[in-house]
């Protein structure tokens, strides 16, 4: 089934606001014409305790596929050009593995802002290695002050950087979930 309301695709996406933070911004004018949604034919806006929807995003010299939900995405593969990449939760990177070769993948983790940025003022000095300055400190809650009128903030981070975690958690982010950023390529026939 393909959705084409927003507001419909607008109200699955807000199941999960956090994990859809990035759907959500394709929702602008600019982008939704980029955009082909997908879902099952069982699912409503309605059921928010099993949404299921599939995003194709046709932009930046390939196709992303994005998931909520497992049961549409054997249907969006039918609409990319491979190689596509992936943006997906565990059990969603396994459904694709069904239909395409997975490559490059990287466990990541998404993080949602509960918090209040505040910048505070740094001398800088030279250094051979900025993170003792706190540059990336304070560059993201330079950024936070300036999208604090948003309902949601969220970042992806890979799940081994550490340092980047603390600096995240510290500002106010916390874990919201894991998933895999990977390459999906077509299986041979």
């Amino acid at each position: 089934m393909r959705p084409t309301d927003k507001n419909d695709i607008r109200q699955r996406l807000l199941s999960d606001p956090r994990w859809c933070v990035y759907a959500l911004g394709d929702l602008t004018d600019r982008m939704f014409v980029k955009c082909q949604w997908f879902t099952s034919a069982s699912a409503t806006a309605a059921d928010a305790t099993s949404p299921d929807l599939t995003l194709v995003l046709h932009d930046y010299g390939t196709n992303i596929l994005f998931a909520v939900g497992t049961a549409s995405i054997r249907e969006a593969l039918d609409h990319v050009s491979w190689p596509v990449h992936l943006q997906v939760r565990p059990e969603g990177l396994e459904e694709v593995a069904n239909f395409a070769r997975i490559t490059d993948v990287k466990r990541m983790l998404r993080m949602g802002f509960e918090g209040s940025a505040t910048l505070e003022a740094t001398e800088d000095t030279p250094s051979t290695d900025i993170r003792p300055l706190g540059l990336g400190r304070a560059v993201t809650a330079a950024v936070l002050h300036r999208l604090r009128h948003l309902p949601t903030v969220g970042l992806n981070v890979r799940e081994d950087n550490v340092p980047a975690i603390r600096v995240y958690e510290s500002l106010g982010f916390v874990r919201h979930c894991e998933f895999c950023e990977a390459i999906a390529h077509p299986r041979a026939r």
